[in-house]
């Protein structure tokens, strides 16, 4: 379920996806549809953390960033996640716009701020967090795949999603990637085992 609000007219890629332009209809309807989802025994995830809805990019495209206050963000944007978490939701997808109230250097999927601080920690979400694609031009435009999947697995996310183009290669350099940063000790057994038991 969608969770972002629809409050940016200009917006190319969530508008007529999102429910309302009202934090609480928005956080009704998305507790109702992943909660449907849940009681069939289907793993739901609301997106996109912390909240897609105030952005005039499209990230398959480019990165956007959203240019608000702490307070506005919690406010509005993290209402309906935080009111998901509150109600039960098993699974968070995260987005890739920077917030730089948060973290001016990286996306959120990318921000161990964003995903452990804030997602884990402050709203205490103990489920499975998943990305976005990673193939969409927000990340694969600006890092590479070694530093995707580095900089998200140290972020504290479970699921690392590359899809797009059916390229094996490209799945073996993802897959190599990773089993090279695990070896060269920048991603630490300790967060692969935390994600495997939450998986």
């Amino acid at each position: 379920p969608v969770a972002d609000i629809n409050n940016n007219p200009l917006n190319p890629v969530i508008n007529s996806r999102s429910y309302s332009d009202d934090p609480e209809i928005v956080s009704k309807y998305v507790i109702d549809a992943f909660q449907g989802f849940q009681d069939a025994n289907i793993l739901p995830t609301v997106k996109h953390f912390p909240g897609h809805g105030d952005t005039s990019v499209d990230s398959h495209v480019s990165l956007p960033m959203v240019k608000k206050s702490k307070k506005e963000i919690e406010n509005l944007e993290i209402v309906p996640f935080k009111n998901a978490i509150e109600a039960g939701i098993d699974g968070v997808m995260v987005a890739h716009i920077v917030y730089p109230a948060y973290d001016n250097l990286y996306p959120s999927t990318l921000s161990k701020t964003i995903v452990t601080d804030i997602l884990r920690q402050k709203l205490g979400f103990n489920g499975l967090v998943v990305t976005d694609s990673l193939t969409m031009g927000a990340i694969n435009n600006n890092y590479t795949k070694k530093e995707i999947v580095t900089l998200a697995a140290n972020a504290g996310i479970d699921v690392l999603i590359f899809c797009g183009k059916a390229d094996i290669n490209e799945q073996r350099e993802i897959y190599h990637s990773f089993i090279e940063s695990v070896k060269e000790g920048n991603i630490p057994l300790e967060i692969i085992d935390k994600a495997v038991l939450r998986i």
